[in-house]
């Protein structure tokens, strides 16, 4: 199962703003964007600093393993 967490993050942010502000707790539209393009500049280094290749094991692996059950 995927998750697109970057969604889910700025969901939850914009949740806690709408929850802060009925609260009277004001955050400014400023902070907002400040907050959202920090968790997306994360989101970014961290899907850059990822491996995205899958690794497969050899077919010689596999046919041994399936020999010795």
């Amino acid at each position: 199962m995927q998750r697109n967490y970057l969604t889910l993050v700025l969901s939850l942010i914009g949740a806690l703003k709408l929850i802060l502000s009925m609260v009277g707790i004001e955050i400014t539209e400023g902070e907002v964007d400040a907050v959202t393009n920090l968790v997306a500049a994360l989101f970014t280094v961290g899907g850059i600093v990822m491996t995205h290749v899958k690794t497969v094991k050899p077919v010689e692996a596999v046919t041994e393993s399936t020999r010795a059950e």
